[in-house]
């Protein structure tokens, strides 16, 4: 594999190791390439414009390094740019959203590789730097508001946007800068470029004077593909997705419009088998237990106020005789607990379990049972029958959880061991 050698000659600064830097350096050993690792947040007495700096995602854009590095002009990027600069050659599929990318992702990757080439990484936890001597027709990257506000020429071929709310504000300190992030991808893109995007987000690119071809899709409404009394409609395309296990939740049905949108561009045109066998991952509204009037669904992967609330319009929709118990709570977030008062108010309607670092905010705005941890909830749950209990918390992890698996899989255990006494 032959690599940009003049970029490679450069000076680089791995800015924290997590999994995505840790490809990385493994990539710069192999090739002997000068790097420097930085695992603390100084400044540097020797910096200067020869270096690039490779920034691991998720960590706070004004550590006193960072401003170090605005103030000296370096340039900052991460490893989907890098990837990117070496490995122009592939057809990136890039996809982002605030709620549903991982699941996507997948069912994409499923489908694709029956006749592709085609590997999937990025946000789902599988860094691209795996993929760097591997020749491939297309490469799908997960991609969070984290990884794209540091990418600067990274160009997809097919981006697909599912959706944006109100979410990470205390990492970009307003919608607009959240917003700015997911969009950055488009500055990239040209005539041989496809965006497919969520209907109710196009009048961002639409102000825009763009060259790229433009898909929408929406549950309702007036775009390109479309839901109707659950067939999926794109042009001379229909698919009867009534009878489809995965098609239960309303978001899949959203979400998979953009795919029904790429796999009609791509040609692709045989996958149904592989939508009924297809799983909804771990952690994702994951159903723990169904049987004797009790419904425990496992969500863990909700960190945002939004998918607490698509959880419970499930719940409603699909348990309409059930007593509905909340499960909530984790990593404050100030900023999002104003922006999405009137979902957090709605709770009101029934009885809420909260937990960890956030539950003094929340319980000032609802009535609400709160305790110290996970483990407390449990053990002070009131179980009865006709009862559904969503564990859906609406906030990041890491005040007690290293990730939310590990948070969904704490849950799962604590209930059953509930249960058995």
């Amino acid at each position: 594999m032959a690599w940009n050698n003049v970029l490679l000659s450069k000076k680089f600064i791995l800015y924290k190791e997590g999994i995505s830097n840790k490809s990385v350096e493994e990539f710069f050993i192999q090739n002997e390439v000068d790097y420097y690792l930085k695992t603390d947040d100084n400044e540097l007495s020797y910096l200067d414009d020869g270096f690039i700096v490779i920034k691991s995602p998720g960590i706070p854009n004004d550590t006193i390094f960072l401003l170090q590095c605005k103030r000296l002009k370096i340039k900052v990027i991460n490893d989907i740019e890098l990837f990117y600069l070496l490995r122009s050659d592939i057809n990136y599929i890039g996809i982002t959203g605030s709620c549903g990318k991982t699941t996507t992702c997948n069912l994409l990757y499923n489908i694709m590789k029956e006749k592709y080439k085609v590997y999937v990484c990025g946000n789902i936890g599988i860094p691209i730097f795996k993929f760097i001597n591997v020749q491939l027709d297309f490469l799908i990257v997960e991609l969070s508001s984290y990884q794209l506000e540091y990418i600067d020429k990274f160009k997809p071929k097919y981006f697909i946007i599912l959706n944006i709310f109100n979410h990470h504000l205390n990492h970009h300190h307003s919608f607009n800068n959240y917003l700015a992030s997911k969009l950055n991808p488009l500055k990239n893109m040209d005539s041989s470029d496809t965006l497919i995007i969520n209907e109710v987000l196009s009048r961002y690119v639409r102000r825009q004077n763009v060259l790229f071809k433009i898909f929408t899709f929406s549950n309702s409404g007036k775009s390109d593909a479309i839901n109707e009394d659950n067939l999926l409609i794109f042009k001379d395309k229909k698919l009867d997705v009534s009878n489809i296990e995965f098609f239960k939740y309303d978001y899949n049905k959203e979400n998979f419009l953009s795919l029904f949108i790429l796999l009609s561009l791509l040609e692709i045109n045989n996958y149904k088998e592989i939508i009924l066998d297809f799983k909804n991952l771990p952690n994702r509204m994951e159903e723990v237990i169904n049987k004797n009037d009790l419904i425990v669904i496992n969500d863990s992967k909700s960190t945002s106020f939004n998918a607490l609330n698509e959880g419970i319009k499930y719940c409603l929709k699909n348990y309409k005789d059930y007593e509905i118990i909340v499960i909530m709570g984790g990593k404050i977030d100030y900023d999002e607990i104003i922006q999405n008062v009137n979902i957090i108010k709605a709770l009101d309607n029934y009885k809420v379990y909260c937990y960890g670092e956030n539950k003094e905010l929340i319980n000032k705005l609802i009535k609400c049972k709160i305790f110290n941890s996970l483990k407390d909830v449990i053990e002070n749950l009131d179980i009865k029958k006709k009862l559904v209990i969503l564990f859906s918390p609406a906030a990041q992890s890491f005040d007690q959880f290293s990730s939310y698996e590990e948070r969904g899989e704490t849950f799962k255990k604590l209930i059953i061991n509930k249960l058995k006494n």
